[in-house]
C-alpha cells in the first residue's frame, strides 16, 4: 500500500479532530511493523514494505496528518524510558526515540505509533532529556546513527 493510499483510506472515514489522529495512528500501526531492519529505506518505501522504526512511522503519520490539514510537527529526545504500557507501571528499555506533537486549536499531544495501545496524548514512554525538534541536523545524524548501528547487528558472525 502508498502512502497516497493511506491519505485516501483516512480521509474517506470523515472523522475529525482527535477521532481522526487517534484513526491515524492506530492506522500506521496497523500497517507498519516495528522493524529496524529497513533503516536505509525513506518512510514512503519503508510504508509500502509494511514495517519501520520510530522516525519512519512518525513520518507516515505526520505526512498523513498534513494531507488532512492537522498541524504535526516531528519530535525527538536522545533518552525515553519505555514502559509495557501507558499506564507506565513496569519499565522495560531506555532508547533514543521520535514520535508526532500534534496541535489542534490550543491543544498539543504526543501522538506515537509505535505502540498499539498509544492514543494522542497518552503514550508508553516518557522523555529522560529534553525534546528538541526533529530538524535537519538531528534527522541526518539519527539516520547514520541508526544506520552504523544496523550495521553492526546484522553484520554476520
Amino acid at each position: 500500500m502508498t502512502i497516497e493510499a493511506a491519505v485516501k483510506a483516512c480521509r474517506e472515514t470523515k472523522y475529525t479532530g482527535w477521532q481522526m489522529v487517534t484513526f491515524v495512528q492506530k492506522y500506521v500501526n496497523k500497517h507498519m511493523k516495528y522493524s529496524m531492519s529497513n533503516a536505509s529505506e525513506l518512510p514512503k518505501t519503508a510504508f509500502m514494505h509494511g514495517r519501520g522504526y520510530s522516525w519512519q512511522q512518525a513520518w507516515c503519520v505526520s505526512y498523513i496528518l498534513k494531507q488532512l490539514n492537522i498541524r504535526s510537527e516531528l519530535v525527538y529526545t536522545t533518552k525515553a524510558r519505555f514502559f509495557t504500557d501507558r499506564e507506565k507501571k513496569q519499565p522495560a528499555y531506555e532508547t533514543w526515540h521520535i514520535w508526532c506533537r500534534v496541535r489542534l486549536n490550543d491543544t498539543v499531544k504526543d501522538v506515537c505509533s509505535c505502540y498499539k495501545e498509544n492514543l494522542p496524548g497518552e503514550v508508553n514512554f516518557i522523555p529522560l532529556t529534553p525534546v528538541k525538534r526533529y530538524d535537519v541536523f538531528a534527522q541526518t545524524g539519527g539516520y547514520f546513527n541508526t544506520v552504523v548501528k544496523n550495521s553492526r547487528f546484522f553484520r554476520k558472525k
